[in-house]
């Protein structure tokens, strides 16, 4: 629940429902009893990214791939891949295929040189991964 721009994270500690501001844990307040959950739910916060190039100089006309490893609690809904800074989107007329956590360039050609991250987004906010630069020879 988002309250006043903050994630609001409802838990249950020795019987009682407790609200939290999620980032801002400095405040909560005792809402009423609970049952509390066998298994409890810690957020984590913003995605951890990593960026994972399974080649940095690729021959021209080649394919090569890349990966992005999030790891987020909650997960992460939405992954964005960039090259030089700019969004890369699904076009398979360009041999850019984004699928997921992969980034698939096909064919590749000169003018896919450049600096790569993947961005993961999630309720607590987003995360850019490292950089990787790729090379065409």
């Amino acid at each position: 629940k988002c309250v006043g721009g903050r994630v609001v994270v409802k838990t249950c500690r020795g019987g009682k429902l407790y609200n939290h501001l999620s980032g801002w844990c400095e405040r909560s307040m005792n809402i009423g009893d609970c049952m509390c959950p066998s298994i409890s739910y810690i957020p984590t916060g913003a995605p951890n990214v990593s960026l994972s190039l399974h080649s940095d100089v690729i021959a021209e006309g080649r394919d090569t791939y890349m990966d992005c490893y999030v790891k987020a609690n909650p997960r992460a809904y939405k992954i964005d891949w960039l090259k030089d800074g700019s969004e890369l989107y699904h076009n398979v007329s360009q041999g850019i295929l984004v699928s997921n956590n992969s980034l698939v360039l096909q064919n590749v050609r000169r003018v896919e040189a450049g600096i790569y991250t993947c961005r993961a987004t999630n309720d607590h906010g987003t995360t850019t991964s490292n950089a990787l630069q790729l090379r065409v020879e």
